[in-house]
């Protein structure tokens, strides 16, 4: 019979203390659009990178970026620990239709997107009724406004965010922008 030993040639092997440290990833960031037209992110962050369409903004190190142009923004904040995370998209449409021709009259409208007015100008020599409808996009009527020479404000501050549409009148005649309401 064979027998087992219990003795192994090898030294049996020594234990060390091992000091491990778990950094975990900063929170997922989120954007939001600050009354002054940019994008902001939270403070104290080591490093930003802010990202269009997923790729990399050169130059911009910072918790706040003005955005140049349309299209998908994500930023990306890195703790002082080397720890990165990336928050989800924020997408920016600007709608730039800011000038519409109604028969014989040229007007112009802005900001779009608007977050608390949007301005519509007549021009001053312009004396024929004009009507500005504003509509959500199942159709309903919410604001009906007679156009003046000069300037004229439409209130939105109380509008839902999303999109809207615009609705000029010039006698029989009309034109329809869409507008974003923004916060």
């Amino acid at each position: 019979r064979a027998s087992t030993s219990r003795y192994s040639p090898w030294p049996a092997p020594k234990c060390r203390a091992a000091l491990v440290t778990v950094n975990n990833n900063p929170p997922k960031p989120s954007i939001t659009w600050t009354s002054t037209y940019y994008f902001s992110t939270a403070t104290g962050y080591a490093h930003y990178q802010w990202l269009l369409n997923g790729i990399a903004i050169a130059g911009v190190d910072s918790s706040n970026y003005k955005p140049l142009q349309t299209g998908l923004y994500k930023v990306t904040v890195t703790d002082n620990n080397g720890c990165k995370n990336t928050s989800d998209s924020s997408n920016l449409v600007v709608l730039s239709a800011s000038d519409v021709t109604i028969g014989d009259i040229k007007l112009h409208f802005y900001p779009n997107p608007a977050q608390s007015v949007l301005n519509i100008d007549v021009p001053a020599v312009y004396n024929k009724k004009l009507v500005a409808e504003l509509y959500d996009l199942n159709g309903r009527l919410l604001q009906k406004q007679i156009l003046n020479q000069a300037h004229n404000q439409l209130a939105v501050q109380k509008l839902p965010v999303g999109l809207y549409q615009l609705v000029i009148y010039n006698g029989n005649e009309k034109a329809t922008m869409k507008v974003m309401v923004i916060r």
